[in-house]
């Protein structure tokens, strides 16, 4: 059962190290353009440098999609779909967060999320505005609007760590909190253990053990195309992870990690996490592809979407013979944005009759 529950923690680590040096390209000045041609390499630098400093509002639509299928048996057959699109205008006050950092940012977001496992589905609309330092949603339930300052928010993110820690060192508030979270098979030090180290993995230059970038990594500028009314120059980033998964260099930096961390911490998930890296690594197949379309004439970024896919198998991972071929488990995540009436005016206000909530009033429910 333990192994069962450790899969996703490794697949999501691995993912997240595997991705590092494509996450250190994107915060890059210039970004890192790999097989791009020189020209086409400084049209798009220019264009995601254009759009940085000169755009200052936006309407945006964009949409979700996550699909879970073959984790509970039932091959073919989609065990989890989650799906939010939304749409609302978002804009920046470099003025304001002079004066208060928290207000640099303004935005108004009405979404729909619905969520299915195959046997129920369950739609929910809600509507966010973040106004004035102030982040406002409302209840699923009521339809109410709630709202919190984003400087609760901070304050309540620094209560939940300090209370983290408490609990981590008293050994009597360990099973507590693995009740609390419903993490009977992993205990805290291993979650946040493996939280931190993606974080702080993220930020190594990982470009050393990747075996061959450039069959890794596939970077195009595609025919010009018409959308929304414009020409637009589509750039498309297509990853392919398996052969950096399947190489021993990667696996073993994996593996010593969450063994050295479950070490420290006396953590037996993590030692077992840190034994099953080659298996789970070797019966899994990661791929990504990234799209930016960008204005031919303004060199304006429009739209950019996200393809995420992860296959796993499963019997051959877990050893289980089985009379029929199975197909892999897989997870599929679609995310999309586009942007149109580009520092175009718009009107941003507080919900009325709204209830706020202070970070102590949520801190003592939650205590309760």
């Amino acid at each position: 059962m333990m192994r069962t529950r450790l899969f996703p923690v490794l697949l999501f680590l691995a993912v997240a190290l595997a991705l590092a040096p494509f996450v250190q390209a994107e915060d890059a000045a210039p970004p890192q353009c790999f097989n791009l041609s020189p020209d086409d390499c400084a049209f798009l630098t220019e264009a995601l440098t254009k759009t940085s400093v000169h755009v200052s509002s936006f309407h945006q639509t964009s949409q979700l999609e996550i699909t879970l299928s073959g984790w509970m048996g039932q091959s073919g057959q989609p065990d989890f779909v989650l799906k939010a699109e939304g749409d609302g205008p978002v804009s920046s006050d470099l003025a304001a967060a002079l004066q208060d950092p928290f207000a640099a940012a303004s935005l108004m977001l009405n979404m729909t999320i619905t969520s299915s496992n195959g046997a129920q589905e369950v739609t929910t609309p809600i509507s966010i505005r973040y106004v004035d330092g102030t982040s406002y949603w409302t209840d699923p339930v009521t339809g109410q609007w709630v709202g919190m300052k984003a400087a609760d928010v901070v304050s309540l993110g620094m209560m939940a760590m300090n209370m983290m820690g408490e609990m981590e060192q008293a050994s009597e508030g360990v099973p507590a909190m693995k009740g609390m979270m419903g993490m009977a098979g992993m205990g805290p030090m291993a979650a946040m253990g493996l939280l931190g180290m993606s974080a702080g993995m993220v930020t190594m230059d990982m470009t050393s053990i990747l075996p061959t970038p450039s069959f890794v990594v596939d970077y195009v500028r595609q025919p010009d195309v018409e959308m929304m009314g414009e020409t637009m120059s589509p750039f498309q980033l297509t990853v392919d992870l398996n052969p950096l998964l399947s190489s021993e260099e990667f696996q073993n930096l994996l593996a010593q990690t969450l063994e050295a961390a479950g070490t420290a911490g006396q953590d037996a998930s993590l030692l077992m996490a840190g034994q099953m890296v080659p298996a789970v690594l070797e019966h899994t197949q990661v791929t990504m592809n990234v799209t930016q379309w960008i204005g031919a004439a303004d060199q304006l970024l429009r739209k950019v979407a996200v393809d995420l896919n992860v296959a796993v198998d499963l019997n051959a991972l877990m050893g289980m013979a089985s009379g029929e071929a199975s197909e892999p488990a897989t997870a599929k995540l679609h995310f999309e944005i586009t942007l149109d009436q580009i520092n175009q005016n718009f009107s941003f206000s507080a919900p009325e009759n709204a209830t706020l909530i202070t970070a102590d009033a949520l801190g003592a429910m939650l205590a309760q």
